[in-house]
C-alpha cells in the first residue's frame, strides 16, 4: 500500500488481506486528500482518495 499526499509519497507499507487500520502516519496540513493505492497479490491495483481533517491539539487553560 502506498499513500500519497499532493504528489509525494508520505507512507508505503505491507497489509495483509482484509481490512486493516493505520495508525502510524502522520499527513501534513490541517486537511486534504489521500491518494490510496493497494497492490493486491496478483498485481491488479485499487485507487482510491480519502479526504482527511487533523483536529488540533488542545490543552486545559493555564498549560
Amino acid at each position: 500500500m502506498v499513500i500519497r499526499q499532493n504528489g509525494y509519497q508520505i507512507y508505503q507499507s505491507y497489509v495483509a488481506p482484509g481490512a486493516f487500520e493505520i495508525t502510524d502516519m502522520y499527513p501534513t496540513g490541517g486537511a486534504g486528500d489521500l491518494d490510496v493505492t493497494i497492490k493486491e497479490a496478483d498485481g491488479s491495483e485499487q485507487h482510491f482518495t480519502l479526504p482527511y481533517a487533523s483536529v488540533p491539539v488542545c490543552s486545559a487553560k493555564g498549560d
